[in-house]
C-alpha cells in the first residue's frame, strides 16, 4: 500500500529481480499429528523490512534468498553461523517493480496486459521506477 494525502491505497505491484527469472523466499514448514490422527501441515513466509524500492508499497516484504544461501537456509544441522543474517532486506538496486492493473488480484481475471505498466497507475504508486 502507498500513502497519499493521508488515505491508504492498495497498489498491485509486479516485483522482479533484475538478474534472475524467479524469486525464492524464506519460509518455515512444519507438520504435526493431530489428536484425531490426521496431519496438520503449515507453512509461513518469513518477512523483513521493506527496502527503498518496496517501502512505498508496504513496510514488510518476504525475505528473498540468494542462490548461495539456499543450502544454509534449508539445512537442519546446527550451524556456527545462524541464519539470521539472511533476514535482511534484499538490495533495492537489484530489483525492479512497477504498479499493475489492480484486477490482477482476482483469479477470475486472466487476460493479457494485466501486468503491463500503466501511466495512470504510476501516479498512484507515488515513486519513480
Amino acid at each position: 500500500m502507498a500513502e497519499s494525502t493521508g488515505a491508504l491505497h492498495w497498489v498491485a505491484c509486479l516485483t522482479a529481480l533484475a538478474a534472475r527469472s524467479s524469486i525464492e523466499v524464506a519460509g518455515l514448514w512444519d507438520a504435526w499429528k493431530e489428536p484425531d490422527g490426521g496431519w496438520l501441515q503449515s507453512y509461513t513466509i518469513i518477512t523483513t523490512d521493506a527496502n527503498e524500492l518496496m517501502e512505498p508499497v508496504h513496510n514488510r516484504v518476504p525475505v528473498i534468498l540468494k542462490p548461495p544461501d539456499y543450502d544454509r537456509w534449508l539445512s537442519r544441522e546446527p550451524d556456527e553461523r545462524p541464519s539470521v543474517d539472511l533476514l535482511r532486506p534484499y538490495e533495492a538496486d537489484k530489483m525492479t517493480a512497477h504498479p499493475v492493473d489492480p484486477r490482477v488480484g482476482n483469479v477470475r481475471n486472466n487476460e493479457p496486459g494485466l501486468c503491463d505498466l500503466s501511466a495512470k497507475l504510476r501516479v498512484t504508486f507515488n515513486v519513480s521506477l
